[in-house]
């Protein structure tokens, strides 16, 4: 379905789940089907408009829960305003799992200022470590991960039309 969907241009950056939507109630997605194989477009053609319409509100509610992360975060950051840690904020959520590499080269500052970044992260409740040993530590931005968790099991949920 994604596919589909670049491909005749309706979506030119990213997809919404449109398929989950199709497969959380196969019963009447395969009736659709086959109603479509009998020369009846119409109840697939409504199947897929409401699970389009679904992944939209699920896409949303993704969105409004993302924003609320970060101004959560900016409250509880202390630093200056001009400080390293205010760039890497939006990197963790498109990026929410981190190393002081990738910190290193996506803002372009030293390992000494990233790893204080890091540092700072995980003062303010930001990052927990996830994996790794000393030398390639993994941070994860789990208020990120839970929100994408969250409209994963959105797009799962069984509704009805």
């Amino acid at each position: 379905m994604h596919a589909m969907l670049r491909l005749g241009g309706a979506t030119t950056r990213s997809t919404i789940p449109v398929s989950a939507g199709l497969l959380s109630d196969t019963r009447s997605y395969f009736e659709a089907l086959t109603d479509f194989r009998n020369g009846d477009a119409s109840p697939i053609v409504a199947r897929f408009a409401d699970a389009a319409f679904a992944a939209i509100g699920n896409g949303r509610k993704l969105a409004q829960d993302l924003v609320a992360v970060y101004e959560s975060w900016g409250e509880s950051i202390t630093a200056r305003k001009s400080a390293s840690v205010w760039r890497v904020l939006p990197l963790l959520l498109s990026q929410p799992a981190v190393t002081s590499n990738l910190i290193q080269e996506t803002i372009g500052i030293s390992q000494p200022a990233a790893d204080n970044v890091i540092a700072q992260l995980r003062e303010a409740g930001i990052v927990t470590k996830a994996a790794g040993g000393q030398r390639y530590l993994v941070w994860v931005a789990g208020d990120v991960t839970n929100a994408l968790d969250d409209f994963a099991d959105r797009a799962r949920r069984r509704y009805t039309s």
